[in-house]
Order: C-alpha cells, then sequence, then structure tokens
C-alpha cells in the first residue's frame, strides 16, 4: 500500500497544480488514484475470470475457446463479447456459441458505446481477479487457476503469455532481451516490469495479464476507447501506476497470439495472410481450426504467426 502511495503522489507532483486545478482532468485523475488505494484494501474471494472480444472470427474464437477448455485446471468464469459485420460471420457466432454455451456466456455488441458495455461486462463477471484475451490466441500448456487465484494481484501482474523463451518481438521485427530475474524456480519466473523491455516492459496488455479486477475498472473508467486495440493503448497512459508491480509468469508460456489476419483498423499492425472471410468459408464447410497443433508448442515471441491445420467438426 505505501508503495502505491508513493507513486501516486510521485504521478501527482508532476502536474502544475495550479494549471492542473483549473482542470476537469484534475478531478478525474486523483478520483482514479483514489479507487486505486481503495481497491487495494478489498478483501480477496479468491475467483478469477476473463473477457474475450472478438470480430468476424468465429472459427478462431471457437478455436481459443476449445484450447481453454482442454488446457484450464480449476475454475475461471468467461464471458465472450464479440461483433459481427454481416449476416454469414453472425451465424457462425451463433454455432459457436450453441457448442459452447453451457460452458461460456456470450454477448453481442450492441448499440451502447463499447465501453459501456465493456464496464458493465467487467461488473456482471464480479470476480476477484480479471484478464482479457483476444479471438486470435490459442492455449499451449495447461494452466492451474487454483494456483493462480492465489496470486497477490496488488503486487503482482501474472501474466499467461510471458516465459523465459520469448526473445524475439513479433510487433517491431526484433530480439529483445530477457529480464534480469528477480526469482526463478521450475515453475515461475518473476522480473520487474519497469526494468524490462518490449514485451517484458508491457504490464497492462489484454493478452491474458491478470489484475486485480477493481484496479483495473477504475483505470478502464478513466480511459476513453471505441474499441480493443484502443482500450490496450489508452491502458498505458497510467503504465507508471503499475511498473512498480513485479511481473509473474509460468517459465513456459501458456498461451500464443496468432496474429493471422486483421479485423480492425485502429492500427496499423503486422499480420498474416489468412484472411477471416476465408476461414469463415472453411467453418461453412463444418470444418475447425485443430488445436492438437498448437499443444506443446514453444514460442519466441509473443505473436507468430502459425499456419493453421484443419479438421472435421463433426468428427471431434
Amino acid at each position: 500500500m505505501k508503495m502505491v502511495r508513493d507513486i501516486i503522489k510521485k504521478s501527482a507532483s508532476k502536474f502544475n497544480l495550479e494549471v492542473v486545478r483549473a482542470n476537469s482532468g484534475y478531478s478525474k485523475k486523483l478520483n482514479l488514484y483514489k479507487k486505486i488505494i481503495i481497491s487495494h484494501s478489498k478483501i480477496e474471494d479468491r475467483t478469477i475470470g476473463a473477457i474475450v472480444f472478438s470480430m468476424d472470427r468465429a472459427m478462431q474464437l471457437d478455436a481459443l475457446l476449445r484450447s481453454f477448455v482442454l488446457n484450464k485446471i480449476g475454475d475461471c468464469k468467461i464471458i465472450v463479447i464479440y461483433k459481427a459485420s454481416t449476416k454469414e460471420h453472425r451465424h457462425a457466432y451463433s454455432e459457436v456459441i450453441e457448442i459452447l454455451k453451457s460452458d461460456i456466456e456470450f454477448i453481442q455488441e450492441d448499440e451502447r458505446p463499447f465501453k459501456d458495455l465493456v464496464l458493465a461486462t467487467i461488473e456482471n463477471l464480479n470476480t476477484d481477479k480479471i484478464f482479457f484475451l483476444v479471438d486470435d490466441l490459442v492455449f499451449t500448456h495447461k494452466i492451474d487457476f487454483n494456483d493462480l487465484v492465489k496470486v497477490d494481484t496488488n503486487k503482482y501482474i501474472f501474466s499467461l503469455r510471458m516465459g523465459e523463451h520469448l526473445n524475439f518481438s513479433y510487433v517491431v521485427n526484433k530480439t529483445q532481451k530477457l529480464p534480469k530475474f528477480i526469482k526463478k524456480d521450475k515453475n515461475y519466473i518473476y522480473w520487474k516490469w519497469g526494468d524490462g523491455e518490449l514485451d517484458w516492459e508491457y504490464p497492462l496488455s489484454v493478452d491474458g495479464h491478470i489484475f486485480n479486477r477493481l484496479e483495473i475498472k477504475s483505470l478502464i473508467e478513466f480511459c476513453d476507447f471505441k474499441a480493443p486495440n484502443s482500450l490496450e493503448n489508452s491502458l498505458q497512459v497510467e503504465k507508471e501506476l503499475f511498473s512498480y508491480k513485479i511481473g509473474m509468469s509460468c517459465t513456459q508460456a501458456s498461451i500464443v497470439n496468432n496474429p493471422c489476419n486483421k479485423v480492425q483498423d485502429e492500427i496499423d499492425n503486422l499480420y498474416g495472410l489468412m484472411h477471416q472471410n476465408d476461414l469463415l468459408k472453411i467453418w461453412q464447410d463444418k470444418k475447425q481450426i485443430d488445436i492438437r497443433k498448437f499443444q506443446g508448442h514453444v514460442n519466441k515471441s509473443v505473436h507468430e504467426y502459425i499456419e493453421f491445420e484443419f479438421e472435421n467438426r463433426d468428427e471431434c
């Protein structure tokens, strides 16, 4: 708690208070700091859940969710927020929902601002801890949520996507140094987010980083965004408030992001050649992504282009 207050005090001191007090953003930021401190005083109930973002990628969402079910140990609540731009994509989602609705809750984007929908879903999730996923992720290794619910999210940001083998960054196409690990044992590695580089200094990812739900909700309330990519970008505005936390992950990453296509226009990121409409046609032919090909995969970057193999849905 003292460290949090020190970080907040240091951040606040950067403002020229005589100028900023006249600005409505000043009270908004102070309210954020207050909510963060209060969130750290709440008694944890050791529950965990995730929100998944998906658009026009029903087949990839299906692969993510099936790989999640295959690899999860313990309880973890999942809510999917999805958007379909055509009736064909909407129908594909309806088929995914029919397959997985007994285990997972689905919410279609409506006329509400995306921010309002996200905040309402966070409230609905109502777990002690929360992480976010996007639909081009796949789980590659077992993950025990019975252990993860015990992690102190006021001190640590646990990452499902990090691992000691990640020495390359796909998004900038260059090698990245591994951080100096504070501690390492047979199961976990620990580092300071503020001392890392590239992916190792990115504590506020929406690709599998586990947060105190009330804390991240307060930050999301503070941010302005219209879609998942701008959400992640806007979170970085207050990155300094989280850089003091210790990074923690399994020695082996549990998920990999396969950037095989692009469905958003907020960021001009790198992506592969498997267009979402081509994948839709394969799904309509009653096929699905063979997730067995991903199991045990050791990636060198958190983003890694991997060509899909397919199998018949009715034979699985």
